[in-house]
């Protein structure tokens, strides 16, 4: 749900575990996508000033908001994230922690706590500049 999301296909997969961990049956929460994959470093209203080297830029990374609650109704932003979330909500986060193939942005040192990524950038820089040149250049000659 949320903005169609624009990631390099080596994304799919913690895309897909990300959809896994919020359907799971004792956490049952959608995820909102507000970002995905970036041209620029420049975002206007961002919860927090993005990295030059951002996941954003390479496609492997997500903004999110979550919804939660009977009909999926209630709503879980940067504020509520960030701060004492519900049972649904916080469990969702848990799992997403839990998984070695994702990283929460509320566990890094500025907190982010609407962005899910791969780490790509911190552990494979040479990855990383591989993948962002092939994101950017897609986008820029029309694919994507």
């Amino acid at each position: 749900m949320g903005d169609a999301v624009t990631a390099d296909v080596e994304f799919a997969d913690s895309l897909a575990a990300i959809n896994t961990h919020a359907a799971a049956n004792d956490v049952d929460v959608y995820v909102y996508v507000t970002s995905s994959f970036r041209t620029s470093t420049v975002v206007p209203g961002a919860v927090v000033t993005p990295a030059t080297m951002s996941n954003h830029l390479a496609g492997h990374a997500i903004d999110m908001n979550v919804k939660y609650g009977a009909g999926k109704t209630s709503w879980c932003n940067s504020t509520c994230l960030g701060g004492s979330p519900p049972a649904g909500v916080k469990e969702f986060i848990a799992a997403v922690r839990g998984d070695a193939g994702l990283r929460w942005g509320g566990d890094f040192t500025i907190k982010d706590p609407v962005h899910v990524d791969d780490g790509l950038n911190v552990n494979d820089a040479a990855a990383y500049t591989a993948r962002h040149q092939a994101t950017q250049q897609a986008r820029t000659s029309g694919c994507g």
